[in-house]
């Protein structure tokens, strides 16, 4: 069932371009190969220019547990996901309980308030929506690229505002 909802959302996203351009995580035909070449050709560019880059490399810890369920379906009603398919990820997504087990051990189960499941073919899909305001519309001259929960910023100063020489 998740794989057909999976399916269907995920069509719904790249037909109607919800998902930002530099998303490139959990996305057909698109890879992290893609980003690293974005971003090499924009420190290539500069250098070839003699201009600086600044470059931010970011991996959001646990990011996938700190996704706001709440948020998550806000942003499925926000983007048209209605009816039948938002009520079935809201129930989805509620009361989910998770216990750990090793050989001699079994953890007392805990109630998880937030996140989206770990290992779902669903997580992915939802992680990227609720992430995707983030670069919806960057400041001039700054770019970037995400790959899931990992992404770069970067920016190229222009050739006539350098403000100091470090050499």
């Amino acid at each position: 069932m998740e794989r057909m909802v999976n399916t269907k959302m995920t069509w719904y996203l790249e037909k109607n371009n919800i998902l930002v351009e530099n998303q490139a995580g959990f996305r057909r035909g698109r890879c992290s190969e893609d980003q690293i070449t974005l971003i090499a050709i924009d420190i290539e560019d500069g250098f070839q220019e003699k201009r600086h880059i600044v470059v931010v490399w970011i991996d959001m810890a646990k990011a996938f547990d700190r996704v706001r369920r709440d948020g998550s379906l806000f942003k499925l009603k926000d983007n048209g996901i209605s009816g039948n398919m938002f009520k079935w990820r809201e129930q989805y997504l509620q009361n989910r309980k998770a216990t750990v087990r090793t050989q001699h051990f079994k953890s007392r189960t805990q109630n998880m308030k937030h996140g989206v499941p770990q290992g779902s073919i669903l997580s992915p899909t939802l992680f990227s929506m609720f992430m995707n305001d983030i670069q919806i519309i960057p400041p001039k001259g700054v770019y970037g690229a995400m790959y899931g929960d990992d992404m770069a910023i970067w920016s190229t100063e222009e050739p006539h505002r350098r403000a100091y020489n470090w050499h």
